[in-house]
């Protein structure tokens, strides 16, 4: 029986751990915070959509040397409202419909 508990802890241990880091460490995508949380990105380079009703407050980058590039239009398209190579922060907020995030390359071995 005890055996069998300390089992069960491990699992759910483990369980947990997987659910509360749904990313490796260093995964390349951006948490952008405004009234709400969005996080966006799939670990490569691309553009992706934003709810402009939410004005950006920070930008929180996910991987060392990636960067960003907050768009008035949407598909990346438009003008540069700001962009980065670290986390910032704005003061006022901005809006932004789309966001083009580049991703470092890995090296081959």
């Amino acid at each position: 029986m005890k055996a069998q508990l300390v089992i069960l802890l491990i699992v759910m241990c483990l369980a947990f751990e997987c659910y509360a880091a749904p990313h490796p460490r260093d995964f390349c995508n951006i948490v952008l915070k405004g009234r709400n949380t969005h996080e966006t990105g799939d670990g490569t380079s691309g553009c992706f959509g934003l709810d402009s009703s939410d004005p950006i407050k920070k930008v929180i980058l996910g991987k060392a040397g990636s960067s960003f590039k907050l768009f008035s239009g949407f598909g990346c398209k438009g003008s540069v409202v700001r962009h980065g190579s670290s986390n910032k922060s704005f003061n006022p907020a901005v809006r932004a419909n789309s966001v083009k995030l580049t991703c470092p390359s890995t090296p081959t071995p």
